[in-house]
């Protein structure tokens, strides 16, 4: 992560080679709105409640922190209503670092027949 923070212009996304942690699935350089440059970590998960890491999310992402990239955690899940429903376990997440500097998303996506 501490290369690509450095050159962020060197790859769009990562997916590690085995699971990491079951908080990040893959990491993806996105453009929001106004060209605003995101990296974001992303777990995959049809789930209605999840577990995150956050010390395991904040070593990801501190590097891209500390060149002042923007940084989110997206939890993907399979439809509208598992992203309505969705929850963290532990309920919150007290870690400062994550709380300051990456926030935390729910979005849903289609899967194909």
């Amino acid at each position: 992560m501490e290369s690509w923070a450095a050159k962020p212009s060197k790859m769009d996304y990562w997916i590690p080679a085995t699971s990491l942690c079951e908080t990040i699935d893959a990491v993806a350089k996105l453009t929001f709105p106004g060209n605003s440059e995101r990296f974001c970590f992303l777990q995959l998960t049809k789930a209605a409640t999840h577990k995150c890491n956050a010390d395991f999310l904040w070593d990801l992402a501190q590097p891209f922190v500390d060149k002042k990239l923007d940084v989110c955690y997206i939890a993907l899940v399979p439809d509208e209503d598992k992203r309505r429903k969705f929850r963290l376990s532990p309920v919150q997440i007290t870690k400062k670092e994550v709380l300051d500097h990456i926030p935390l998303y729910v979005a849903h996506f289609k899967v194909s027949d």
